[in-house]
């Protein structure tokens, strides 16, 4: 009994060491990776800096965590900076990346992060980033690994533009606090809503009809995803 209590310990503690070598180990090869591959895929430049992963202190999950990430636009919006953040954060089902089969997500968290969505007169707008996908198509198209198994969805401090020339729209959300919640796997359930926005401002026209207002949000949502439809129940704003 000694014995075999002796060997589930050592294999116990090559476990723990294992999972906490192991993300650092494989760090710059996943770093470089991800950098080569998002680059590949968007019209548009992207960059992080230092990247954490743990299996330690999510265990059964896998913890992701990004900071100072950023996507620069290129080419007709050069210039405009679409999204960054001070911190991105996701948790990740473990055993979903070992089988490689689909990878579920199940909370991201996104830390000060400052959005800006530009329209030009003429419609084109600076989050439309991905290239045209050059491979044939095929009668049956190979279905994605990502599925997003998502529990909760959270902003924090977030700073969010909205400048559309075409319908001469503005708004901005200043230190907006968010939290979405809610059973993703589920084909309905309800969708919970709540934040807070320090100072909100919308203009139409240039007349500015509202000017850092402060709201709180309170919304639940009935949804149904296979028909894609939300309905509200009892809400505040």
């Amino acid at each position: 009994m000694k014995s075999l209590l002796k060997w589930i310990s050592i294999t116990l503690l090559v476990l723990i060491v294992f999972l906490g070598v192991a993300p650092i180990l494989f760090k710059s090869k996943i770093v470089a990776f991800v950098k080569e591959e998002t680059n590949k895929q968007l019209n548009a430049k992207i960059d992080f800096g230092d990247f954490g992963l743990s299996l330690l202190t999510s265990f059964p999950n896998f913890s992701l965590s990004i900071d100072n990430i950023s996507v620069a636009n290129i080419g007709e919006f050069e210039g405009d900076t679409l999204f960054s953040a001070k911190n991105l954060s996701a948790s990740i089902n473990l055993m979903s990346v070992i089988s490689g089969d689909q990878y579920k997500i199940r909370k991201v968290s996104l830390d000060h992060p400052r959005i800006y969505a530009h329209v030009l007169k003429d419609g084109k707008a600076n989050w439309d980033i991905t290239k045209p996908d050059s491979t044939p198509a095929t009668a049956e198209s190979e279905p994605t690994k990502f599925k997003m198994n998502l529990k909760k969805f959270e902003i924090t401090n977030g700073y969010i533009i909205y400048d559309d020339a075409s319908l001469d729209v503005y708004s901005l959300l200043d230190n907006f606090n968010y939290t979405l919640s809610g059973d993703f796997t589920q084909d309905n359930f309800e969708m919970q809503n709540d934040g807070t926005i320090d100072r909100l401002t919308v203009k139409y026209g240039g007349v500015p009809y509202l000017n850092k207002i402060k709201t709180t949000i309170n919304a639940a949502l009935e949804a149904d995803m296979p028909n894609f439809k939300f309905t509200f129940k009892n809400n505040e704003v």
